[in-house]
């Protein structure tokens, strides 16, 4: 893998405004799966006012419509289920099938 992972914003991928970033191991084999950015305050402070800006959106939603996001998310999670099982159990160095069972 071996990837620099993005933050994920308000809808947009970014490296925001880290300078630093922390390598991420598998502690199965030791192979090198990602570097994640460190977030700087700045960051926090836009994840926090993205955050709220959804939450005053969301709490006027109706029971229908939180009901059917609660729907897209799980059939989404269903549709990626084995790669997210994969990713799980690179990072935890859980076996497949056990990762399989949380996703």
């Amino acid at each position: 893998m071996g990837t620099v992972a993005q933050h994920f914003l308000a809808g947009t991928y970014s490296a925001g405004r880290a300078t630093e970033h922390t390598a991420v191991y598998s502690p199965g084999n030791g192979e090198h799966l990602a570097d994640l950015p460190a977030a700087t305050t700045a960051d926090l402070d836009a994840a926090v006012a993205a955050a709220r800006a959804a939450f005053a959106d969301y709490v006027r939603w109706s029971v229908y419509e939180r009901a059917d996001l609660c729907h897209r998310v799980a059939a989404l999670i269903e549709q990626h289920a084995d790669r997210l099982a994969r990713l799980t159990s690179a990072e935890q160095g859980k076996p497949l099938a056990e990762a399989r069972e949380d996703v």
